[in-house]
């Protein structure tokens, strides 16, 4: 079967002194190689920390939503210390193709709660 992940993805912006941008909303159908996914809520400690991504070997696209009213959450890979890819401020989300085997994320101040999907690629 083909085509099992739609991803819907748009963006506006209007600020007085910069203008305005938009692309209007648009979907990409794309196919999940691997059998295995994961949707969970993990409480993220100061310190970085790898996420329980179960069965999956290879991750592929996923989602996270940093829960937090407060602190902002990073997530990246360890090589010799962790190294933050991408940062989520409080209630921020994101969505991309994840290029590391074993993610891992690391909060700011105080300890956040991370909901994330991650799909097998």
């Amino acid at each position: 079967m083909a085509d099992e992940i739609t991803l819907t993805f748009g963006l506006s912006m209007t600020k007085a002194t910069a203008g305005q941008v938009a692309r209007s909303p648009d979907q990409q159908s794309v196919t999940m190689t691997g059998v295995h996914f994961v949707h969970k809520t993990q409480n993220i400690a100061t310190s970085a920390e790898a996420l329980d991504i179960g069965d999956i070997t290879t991750p592929g696209y996923c989602m996270f939503h940093n829960l937090d009213d407060t602190n902002y959450v990073e997530i990246g890979y360890d090589d010799s210390g962790f190294k933050p890819t991408v940062r989520l401020n409080a209630g921020e989300w994101g969505m991309f193709r994840c290029t590391q085997a074993a993610p891992q994320a690391q909060a700011n101040t105080a300890a956040v709660d991370l909901e994330y999907i991650i799909l097998e690629a």
